[in-house]
């Protein structure tokens, strides 16, 4: 602390310390404003993406040639804005001359992994996941040709309810928003009626392949799709 002998020099050291603090307040009202932080850049709009494969697989001594389609659908618009992808995986024969009557049927998918696997890589679909019968080693896995597949008999549609697998909510809604029975039905509903519009299914003669609880809901949907 600065100690002062002479009082007559307290004025002028009070003026000088008024002097630098009024400078000190112009160097800051001059100063430019500290650049703000950039902003992140708004998330890229959802959209709905597919692929298409061709196959071949042989079942029952007969070669059939199939299709691949892997994708998602739009559900649930509010305000002209979509609320969720449902993600699709589907096995259609190629070779089909009428497909009005050609069966189809549309599997869900349980979050868990067992049944994933189960229904969609060792049971149903074209290509089987083969592991031991012993200890299952880690992934990855080699892929079969399944012998057990249903395409000999009707095309395939594996779908995931918004939530799981790669089905998820987009904008400002959230995979919880669809965990309700009802929320749930009408989002299976909606992806179906606009699976079979769009690949003019309508007049197919269509099959559920599901188990349990979800298997309710999924039922429920095929009503309210109007497609039963």
């Amino acid at each position: 602390m600065m100690r002062v002998k002479n009082l007559r020099a307290l004025p002028v050291l009070a003026l000088s310390l008024i002097a630098n603090i009024a400078a000190l307040r112009a160097q800051e009202k001059d100063a430019k404003p500290a650049d703000k932080p950039a902003e992140a850049a708004p998330a890229a709009p959802a959209k709905e993406e597919s692929s298409v494969t061709d196959h071949t697989i042989r079942i029952g001594g007969q070669t059939i040639p199939l299709q691949g389609h892997r994708g998602h659908h739009f559900v649930e618009k509010r305000k002209d804005e979509p609320t969720a992808l449902v993600y699709y995986t589907a096995y259609t024969r190629s070779d089909a001359k009428d497909v009005s009557q050609r069966p189809i049927s549309f599997v869900y998918k349980r979050p868990q992994v067992f049944f994933r696997v189960a229904a969609h890589g060792v049971v149903l679909a074209a290509p089987v996941v083969t592991v031991n019968a012993g200890a299952t080693p880690p992934a990855p896995y080699r892929l079969a040709e399944n012998p057990q597949c249903l395409l000999d008999k009707t095309d395939l549609v594996f779908l995931d309810p918004v939530g799981t697998g790669f089905s998820h909510a987009v904008g400002k809604a959230q995979d919880k928003d669809f965990w309700g029975v009802d929320q749930d039905v009408k989002s299976l509903a909606q992806f179906i009626n606009t699976y079979v519009s769009r690949n003019t299914r309508w007049n197919s003669p269509k099959f559920l392949i599901g188990r349990k609880l979800r298997h309710v809901s999924f039922r429920r949907a095929f009503e309210l799709s109007a497609i039963a």
